[in-house]
């Protein structure tokens, strides 16, 4: 596996109060940059207005960098969130690289 695009990590920003119903604010997300992959999986639309469009690719994540579910990913100048944990694949028993499912709606 080879990673060499280039992509920027945005990890949730700490938590820096809570709104009057109780819910976590956070600042500003966190840059991290990385070298991954993507690769494209499937894109819908919406055929009865066309205004809504959902792209979806499968990243490849090395094993030294860590993500969760909150975070999102920036390729091209455009944001995709996660679609779930990050998950380990192990090649002869350690831990090679993580996948995990990023998705951009649009419309």
């Amino acid at each position: 596996m080879i990673f060499k695009t280039k992509l920027v990590g945005l990890q949730r920003g700490e938590q820096t109060g809570v709104d009057r119903y109780g819910n976590p604010i956070y600042g500003p997300d966190i840059e991290v940059p990385f070298y991954g992959e993507l690769r494209p999986l499937v894109g819908d639309e919406n055929l009865v207005n066309r205004e809504l469009v959902i792209t979806r690719f499968r990243m490849f994540i090395p094993r030294t960098v860590i993500f969760t579910a909150f975070d999102k990913v920036r390729y091209d100048g455009k944001d995709y969130q996660f679609v779930g944990h990050p998950e380990p694949h192990n090649i002869g028993g350690r831990i090679h690289h993580h996948e995990v499912v990023v998705e951009r709606a649009t419309g």
